[in-house]
């Protein structure tokens, strides 16, 4: 869906999301301009993004 709640069959804009693991950490925001391809996938890695998802079963609150 877009912004507006319309399918998308082409993608989703995900620019200018937050990704957040908690309430005590920080978010993380999406460049903008970022689409994910119907049937695509975005990666996100620790490094780059401050994200923290442990081996027991962390989630991510998008």
């Amino acid at each position: 869906m877009d912004r507006t709640g319309q399918p998308d069959i082409t993608g989703l804009d995900v620019g200018s999301w937050y990704l957040d693991t908690g309430p005590n950490t920080r978010a993380y925001q999406i460049r903008r301009g970022t689409r994910i391809a119907a049937g695509g996938f975005l990666v996100l890695y620790r490094s780059h993004s401050g994200l923290d998802l442990s081996d027991d079963g962390g989630v991510c609150a998008c």
